[in-house]
């Protein structure tokens, strides 16, 4: 059985040009999705994210998600993901209860993120792994 991340490349090898997600702003295939979320993994392995590391991730339902999600499955990461709903000392909390090492949010939230203090995690915008191309750190893909 295949893991998300397979799946996922599975998906943009048969059917690369296949809608994957679909906004009210734009549209992207598999193949596309599939190399953002490449671009996403190298940008996080670059700030230390590895197999069995835990990213933390305070997002609504938006392709950052997406992107963030199968980014940290593909190195193999562990994901936690956090309600967007949740006050500063709560997301506080569940970062040092899971043992977050990377803490990913949305720009959307940013004020409350930006009350988390956890000096023992690295904090990264949503938008800053969409924005994410190709070089960086190579990262060896979780079978």
């Amino acid at each position: 059985m295949p893991t998300l991340g397979e799946a996922l490349a599975r998906s943009a090898r048969r059917h690369p040009e296949r809608e994957a997600v679909v906004t009210p702003h734009e549209r992207w295939t598999y193949a596309s999705l599939d190399t953002r979320v490449g671009a996403a993994a190298r940008h996080l392995a670059g700030l230390g994210l590895g197999k069995g590391d835990r990213l933390a991730l305070l997002c609504g339902n938006d392709p950052g998600f997406i992107v963030t999600l199968y980014g940290a499955l593909r190195l193999g990461a562990i994901f936690v993901p956090v309600n967007p709903r949740s006050a500063p000392p709560e997301v506080e909390f569940i970062l040092g209860d899971c043992g977050a090492t990377v803490f990913a949010f949305s720009p959307a939230l940013a004020e409350t993120a930006g009350q988390v203090r956890r000096g023992d995690v690295v904090f990264v915008e949503t938008d800053e792994l969409l924005a994410a191309r190709g070089g960086g750190v190579a990262v060896a893909v979780e079978e």
